[in-house]
């Protein structure tokens, strides 16, 4: 799926040089159903999320900081 850049990729974390320190959140879902109903071609991260939030059964959590 597309992500928030248009890019059907991962750009990793990028926080500009001297800046705070920046959290980065990942998250997988368990869904009660092998696949959702999407499109690459029109849907999106948003699309997925919000599709997948009706199918949740469970999430975990990993979070991150980064500086440069």
């Amino acid at each position: 799926m597309r992500n928030d850049s248009g890019a059907a990729a991962y750009h990793g974390a990028s926080p500009p040089l001297g800046d705070r320190e920046h959290r980065y959140i990942f998250a997988v879902h368990a869904l009660d159903l092998p696949r959702l109903d999407l499109s690459p071609e029109t849907d999106n991260c948003t699309t997925v999320a919000f599709k997948g939030l009706f199918h949740a059964l469970g999430r975990a959590r990993l979070t991150g900081l980064y500086s440069r």
